[in-house]
């Protein structure tokens, strides 16, 4: 299931973002000649919290989040999907890959997803697909709400 979809220009700030039984956080159908999608800053990506019990195949005593809970943070809808997680804090609900590229590897050519100083146990830069972009400080900066929602009709969000 697809939690957040469509190609809109959207900011998502201090929200949390629960998901159930898996899926994608986002489905963005961005279009080729817009810069950004959907943005998150400083959301929190919860899931629920439903556990594998042991039995006699599988008698772990830690507790395992099963395949079917996990989520990704987001698939192409349509190829140049964008989607930025800025300063988010990620549940074990999110599988460690990140991303998904929708069973359709040219969407890795054309897909723009990103994350900056994501935290949590979700979070994991060096597992994440190698199509995402980690970004850097100065890039981060370049991301903010006026930048994303800002247009040619001088509208200032944080104003």
């Amino acid at each position: 299931m697809d939690f957040i979809y469509g190609s809109a220009t959207a900011v998502f700030e201090r929200c949390e973002i629960h998901s159930r039984n898996g899926g994608h956080v986002t489905a963005a159908s961005t279009p080729k000649d817009h810069p950004f999608g959907f943005v998150f800053f400083n959301c929190k990506l919860s899931g629920d919290d439903i556990a594998w019990k042991p039995t006699p195949e599988h008698p772990s005593t830690e507790p395992v989040k099963p395949p079917n809970r996990m989520a990704d943070l987001g698939r192409p809808w349509r190829p140049y999907a964008a989607v930025a997680y800025i300063n988010c804090e990620m549940g074990d609900h999110i599988k460690p890959e990140g991303w998904n590229n929708w069973r359709n590897p040219e969407n890795e050519k054309t897909a723009r997803y990103a994350e900056y100083k994501s935290t949590g146990p979700g979070a994991n830069p060096t597992k994440r697909v190698p199509w995402s972009k980690q970004l850097t400080d100065d890039e981060a900066a370049g991301i903010t709400a006026d930048a994303v929602l800002g247009g040619d009709d001088d509208w200032h969000p944080n104003w």
